[in-house]
């Protein structure tokens, strides 16, 4: 038996109070995907002969440290939601990023999502990439550790299952 060893990490935080509701961003994460969960292109096309792979999915932590930055340099904090939508208590935050979702939505999600923005006063900002049903059939590769064809998933946003979830609220995108 060997000895116990112990390690002594300084650690100092700073712990603030709780941020208003208004300074307060919940930045949904659940709804985007990665590789290897399915084959997700890079949300940029014209770099697909770059980086074929979104391989981070779309996170404050990943593709979105600039945003992220920018809100936190203009006083926001913001929050990682990595739940669905009927996870979380809207009266404690200001607005909901839905940024570039890949992933669908639970059937429960729509109504959740209407009663919080027109009833609690949650801001809702919502930006979705590219969707092209006839591009995406055309992107497929050969995983090389598998030898597995793979076919793309969505296109830079699942841009039906986003369209289903605003429809309560009378908005969506359109095909153009």
């Amino acid at each position: 038996a060997g000895s116990p060893h112990s390690v002594v990490v300084p650690l100092r935080a700073t712990v603030v109070p709780t941020p208003p509701r208004r300074k307060r961003l919940l930045f949904d994460t659940l709804h985007s995907s990665a590789y290897p969960n399915g084959f997700f292109p890079n949300d940029d096309l014209s770099q697909l002969s770059v980086e074929l792979m979104d391989w981070n999915g779309d996170s404050p932590h990943t593709n979105y440290v600039p945003l992220y930055a920018s809100l936190r340099a203009s006083g926001f904090y913001v929050e990682v939601l990595r739940a669905d939508l009927t996870s979380f208590d809207a009266n404690l935050y200001g607005a909901l990023l839905l940024l570039d979702p890949e992933e669908p939505f639970l059937p429960s999600e729509p109504a959740k999502l209407r009663a919080d923005v027109t009833s609690r006063g949650l801001g809702l900002v919502v930006a979705a990439d590219w969707h092209a049903p006839d591009l995406m059939a055309s992107l497929d590769y050969t995983d090389e550790a598998t030898k597995q064809r793979r076919v793309c998933g969505a296109g830079g946003a699942n841009v039906p299952a986003l369209n289903e979830l605003l429809e309560p609220l009378g908005i969506g995108f359109g095909s153009q």
